[in-house]
């Protein structure tokens, strides 16, 4: 294992409609789960799935302003994140802070609808960009 404990897990592509994108996600073997409205993330949410390559989480609005406006605001889609894995999110930071990374939290950790209510959080990580991080362990 590595230093910062992380497991790619996913891309985020933000999109303004889901349409074209799962029409060429399809077009590519992928597999699209149900839409799912996160009310606590404001964001309406598809995981799209492939056997060899990696999963594409699809992010687009709801019926009021939320991050996808503020992501989308010159663009109409656009890949911002990639998502990890970690079984301890303190050490992962503490393992960022201890190699001098300059990391900014931009979403507290909070149960992911998509995920089963396990948290995820957002950082922004100077000269790599945007991540999200997944924490294995589930609600206690």
């Amino acid at each position: 294992m590595h230093k910062y404990d992380l497991i790619f897990h996913h891309m985020g592509l933000a999109v303004s409609s889901p349409v074209k994108a799962l029409l060429f996600l399809h077009g590519m073997g992928y597999k699209s789960g149900e839409t799912i409205l996160d009310t606590i993330q404001n964001v309406q949410l598809i995981m799209c799935s492939h056997a060899q390559m990696p999963d594409i989480e699809l992010i687009f609005k709801t019926q009021t302003r939320g991050p996808v406006d503020f992501i989308l605001k010159d663009r109409t889609e656009l890949i911002y994140h990639f998502c990890y894995e970690t079984d301890s999110l303190e050490e992962t930071l503490h393992a960022f802070q201890k190699d001098g990374l300059v990391v900014r939290t931009l979403s507290k950790p909070k149960p992911a609808v998509l995920f089963g209510g396990r948290k995820v959080s957002f950082y922004h990580i100077t000269g790599l960009g945007i991540i999200e991080i997944l924490e294995k362990n589930p609600v206690e």
